[in-house]
């Protein structure tokens, strides 16, 4: 009987961990087809509210100013959505058709901000001239993960940034700057990891910033 008790003990623990581990896959296939289904979205935060604007126009008069052709027929949807945040303007997500026009559209950010200017309101046809910020759409887990990562330097990471497809790069301040890519919170996990073991050499996983 003490047999039989044991197998059936070590059987239940056995089916525990399965359905464990298909439990923690079905999560993180989750939470990627969630960040995947915002491939074409961009957020736009910290441009203020005017009753009655027009947001589609406001994207398409700012994207002729950093020099990317856009049309009406481009964009998806656009609109504000909810956000924590009551002390700040509602964060703007506008969709594009393709995402070819929506990594067009952000290159030509990236190429702007690397000139050494800035992306201000008024750019987009308002009166103030505060910084606004443009990125890609991402999921709370994503967000969360970007936020812990940035939290990690400049110690363990140099700099870090997100990946066309949403997913986030890495670039460890280690001999040779590595990069690597991180798609889940196992991932931020093992970049903990290496927080911890900083003294120990690091091999390249990914690719360096886009």
């Amino acid at each position: 009987m003490t047999d039989d008790h044991e197998k059936r003990l070590k059987q239940i623990e056995k089916d525990q961990r399965a359905t464990a581990a298909d439990t923690q896959f079905l999560i993180s296939s989750v939470h990627h087809l969630n960040n995947h289904s915002r491939i074409n979205n961009i957020e736009i935060n910290c441009l203020e509210e005017v009753q009655g604007e027009d947001l589609t126009n406001m994207l398409i008069s700012f994207a002729g100013k950093v020099e990317v052709q856009l049309g009406v027929s481009e964009i998806d949807k656009i609109h504000r959505i909810n956000s924590h945040n009551k002390t700040q303007a509602r964060p703007i997500v506008a969709r594009f058709v393709s995402n070819i026009k929506k990594t067009q559209f952000m290159e030509a950010i990236r190429n702007k901000i690397k000139k050494g200017d800035k992306i201000t309101a008024d750019l987009f046809g308002s009166s103030k001239k505060n910084l606004v910020f443009i990125n890609h759409h991402q999921s709370p887990q994503m967000k969360y993960i970007y936020k812990e990562v940035r939290q990690l330097r400049p110690g363990t990471v140099a700099k870090t940034g997100y990946y066309e497809d949403g997913t986030i790069w890495a670039t460890l301040n280690r001999p040779g700057n590595p990069s690597i890519r991180i798609r889940t919170m196992e991932g931020l996990e093992r970049l903990k990891g290496k927080a911890r073991m900083k003294d120990k050499p690091e091999d390249s996983a990914g690719t360096e910033e886009p």
